[in-house]
C-alpha cells in the first residue's frame, strides 16, 4: 500500500514540475490603443500563467510593447489569472506604467 502512496505522490510532483516548465509565463488577450489630444493611451489585458512574478512580467511586457509600438504617454496593464477571470472581468492587479524620460515609474492601483 506504501508503494501505491508513494508512487502517486512521485506522478503528482511530476505532473507539476511539467506545468510549471512547459506553461508560457504570459499570453496576451488584447489592446486598446487610444489617440487623443494628450497622446498615445495604451491598454494591455495580460493572462499570468506564473503570478508569482507579475511585477517583472510587466516591465517585460512594458519594454517589449514599446520596442515593438513605440512608446506611449500612458500604459495600463490588466492582469489577470486565467482566461475565465478574464471572461468575467475579474483582475487580479492594474499596473500603470508612464513612460518619461527617466525610467518608467509605476504606480499599483
Amino acid at each position: 500500500m506504501k508503494k501505491k502512496i508513494y508512487a502517486a505522490i512521485i506522478v503528482f510532483l511530476c505532473m507539476i514540475l511539467l506545468y510549471l516548465f512547459t506553461t508560457p509565463d504570459y499570453e496576451m488577450a488584447g489592446d486598446i490603443c487610444t489617440l487623443s489630444d494628450t497622446g498615445k493611451e495604451v491598454e494591455l489585458n495580460v493572462i499570468v500563467h506564473k503570478f508569482w512574478r507579475t511585477n517583472e512580467l510587466v516591465e517585460k511586457i512594458a519594454r517589449e510593447h514599446a520596442r515593438i509600438n513605440g512608446i506611449p504617454d500612458s500604459l495600463v496593464v490588466n492582469v489577470y489569472v486565467s482566461r475565465f477571470c478574464l471572461r468575467r472581468g475579474y483582475k487580479f492587479r492594474t499596473i500603470q506604467v508612464t513612460f518619461t524620460t527617466a525610467p518608467s515609474q509605476k504606480q499599483l492601483l
